[in-house]
């Protein structure tokens, strides 16, 4: 994951996710034989992290505090339909 220029606050974001694969997913497997294993283990902990996984939005801070929290899967959907709300307005 690549962290904007100038914008050095993701940076706690991406060391958040590292700390959370960490506990979730490196310290939870008893041994990994096979870089195969890890491999896998990687791509199936990602996807029920971004399909399930509930995470924080910052710029969703003027919203209840339930509303703050999303998939990212649903995430991209809501930041994508006030992008295609934008682009809509531009066009009148």
């Amino acid at each position: 994951m690549l962290i904007p220029l100038g914008e050095p606050e993701c940076n706690g974001c991406i060391e958040r996710f590292h700390e959370t694969i960490d506990k979730e997913l490196v310290y939870t497997l008893q041994e990994i034989k096979i870089l195969k294993q890890l491999e896998e283990a990687l791509q199936t902990y990602l996807y029920k992290y971004n399909n399930h996984r509930y995470h924080h939005y910052c710029e969703l801070k003027d919203k209840p505090l339930k509303q703050q929290y999303m998939k990212p899967i649903d995430s991209i959907k809501y930041f994508a339909s006030i992008m295609n709300k934008l682009s809509c307005a531009k066009s009148l």
